[in-house]
């Protein structure tokens, strides 16, 4: 996992969410990965967390 986006390069605002690359091994498509993170809302200190899953 590794956090990118606005957030980290500092040019985020109050209401800008947590870009996630997710990371993984398995047979799944990246579509399918994608839906269900972020399906789940989940946030961190009341900030949406945004999902990026990469098949490796």
């Amino acid at each position: 996992m590794d956090v990118f986006g606005s957030r980290v390069n500092g040019n985020y605002k109050d209401n800008s969410d947590l870009d996630i690359l997710v990371k993984y091994k398995a047979d799944i498509k990246e579509c399918y990965v994608f839906n269900s993170l972020n399906s789940l809302g989940i946030e961190y200190n009341g900030r949406v967390i945004d999902f990026f899953p990469i098949q490796c």
